[in-house]
Parts: C-alpha cells; sequence; structure tokens
C-alpha cells in the first residue's frame, strides 16, 4: 500500500508558522519597484553596495465576525502578544487591529468566546448585525474598506467562509 503524503496549500499557517512567515524582515517597496536593486530602493543599499534588510514594524488587521473565526483567531493573537512580549525592539512589534463586524452578535455568539479564549477587545466592532446575505456582506464591505484604507495596514487576515470572510477579502483585494 503506497501512502501519499498529505500537502498543505503554502499559504496554510498554524498561529505559530504565519508569526514567522510575517515577520521575516522585509522590505516595502513602492509601486513599480520590484526588486530591492530598482533606482528607488537605493536607500536600501548600504555603503560599498552591502544590501541592509530592515526589521519593520508590522500592522495586522484581524477581520472577525462569527464563532468559528473568533475560535481561529484566539491562537493568533496569543502568538502575537507572545511575539511582542520577546521582541528584541519596539521597531520589530506586530500591531494587531482587531476589527469584529457584527455578523454575530450576541453574548452567547460572540461576546464569551473574547472573555474566555481571552482575546483582544475588537479595536472597531461594525455592528452589522443580521440581515440577508447580500444586505449583510454589503454593508460590511463597504465598512471594512474604511477601515482598510484608514488603517493601511500591511496585512489582512480572513478566517473561514462566512459573510465576514468574503467582504474582508473582498475589501482587502
Amino acid at each position: 500500500m503506497c501512502k501519499t503524503p498529505r500537502r498543505q496549500p503554502g499559504w496554510i499557517f498554524s498561529g505559530e508558522g504565519l508569526l514567522r512567515e510575517i515577520s521575516k524582515p522585509f522590505y516595502r517597496r513602492r509601486p513599480g519597484q520590484n526588486h530591492p536593486g530598482h533606482p528607488g530602493n537605493q536607500a536600501l543599499t548600504g555603503a560599498g553596495g552591502s544590501k541592509q534588510t530592515r526589521q519593520l514594524s508590522l500592522k495586522i488587521v484581524t477581520i472577525v465576525g462569527a464563532r468559528p473565526q473568533f475560535i481561529k483567531a484566539a491562537p493568533v493573537s496569543r502568538a502575537i502578544a507572545r511575539y511582542n512580549r520577546d521582541a528584541v525592539s519596539p521597531a520589530s512589534r506586530i500591531t494587531e487591529f482587531i476589527l469584529h463586524t457584527g455578523q454575530h452578535y450576541d453574548h452567547g455568539m460572540s461576546r464569551i468566546f473574547f472573555d474566555e479564549m481571552q482575546i483582544p477587545e475588537p479595536d472597531v466592532n461594525l455592528g452589522v448585525g443580521s440581515g440577508s446575505h447580500g444586505r449583510q456582506t454589503g454593508e460590511m464591505l463597504i465598512r471594512i474598506e474604511e477601515v482598510i484604507q484608514t488603517e493601511s495596514p500591511d496585512w489582512v487576515l480572513v478566517y473561514g467562509d462566512t459573510n465576514s470572510t468574503l467582504a474582508g477579502s473582498l475589501a482587502a483585494a
């Protein structure tokens, strides 16, 4: 009997794996600057032409709105907090901005998960509430896009397959 190894796509990470990936040193590039040697990136080249990698702080917007997302976001938020406690310098910290869409909004389907799983308080709660899928997703899309434009994150994290996930993915695209 031949066993085929189970493969995961490269974009699926555990909480710790995600942090290892996003906390790697990176270059901030402006549009049109496709590589560190681009003329606009000369500030990244040190004396004698040696390349300098600068560890920059990261800002992540985490979008949640339903029970499965709260459960998935909890270990990532804890890993970010642990990473920040161990960070060599304040400049290498990760800022997590938690956006709650309000898809699940009553105590038993929302608040209890934040309390019991020690998820940080959301920075924004859109309070979208219930409604038809189209109305709910459309309202989320409009309001999430506003937050993303205001916060200007390096990464946007969405979890699962809910209306919050769809709206967050479209807004971040």
